[in-house]
């Protein structure tokens, strides 16, 4: 009996120490100062997601419980590309958290010019296609012509994809 209550206390002297603050915050258009809404959050830690939240029809979030400490939140919402933010530190006075989502654009292009993957190499590049694949489309995928994007648009999306480094450009 006396090892029962020991265990019980241990269990709920280690919940109260794992517990945090809470943490607010909003996720905006990339473009404009309006809420993002209905986009997912997710705190991690390495591999391990630690906690998670969902923003409302405003922007707006709330992680109940949070310990101190540096995350890489990763935003995901439907139709969109996930983005990372690393290195969001957390700690006991964290003001609001303003994240941008989907986040600048990485992929640029200067005229017909392809861009050039890791070590500088031009060559093997797959054109990217986006949308529903046709059988034709199906097939130069499986034949290694083209790379297969998926419904995803979002107006800044990679044109090519590198199968060496398995790298979207």
């Amino acid at each position: 009996m006396k090892s029962l209550v020991l265990l019980l206390a241990l269990c709920v002297a280690q919940r109260g120490h794992a517990q945090g603050t809470a943490l607010t915050g909003t996720v905006t258009e990339t473009a404009s100062t309006h809420g993002f809404p209905a986009a997912t959050l997710l705190f991690k830690q390495g591999d391990a997601t630690v906690t998670g939240a969902g923003t409302d029809s405003d922007g707006h979030f709330r992680v109940a419980s949070i310990g101190p400490g540096t995350y890489d939140v990763e935003i995901q919402a439907l139709g969109f590309r996930a983005r990372t933010v690393r290195g969001v530190v957390v700690t006991a006075a964290s003001l609001p958290l303003v994240l941008d989502f989907p986040g600048p654009c990485t992929f640029r292009y200067s005229g017909n010019q392809r861009p050039a993957c890791v070590g500088g190499h031009t060559d093997h590049l797959l054109p990217i296609v986006y949308g529903l694949p046709g059988k034709k489309a199906m097939a130069r995928a499986k034949a290694g012509k083209i790379y297969l994007g998926g419904c995803q648009l979002t107006g800044c999306d990679p044109r090519y994809y590198c199968p060496l480094h398995q790298k979207e450009l």
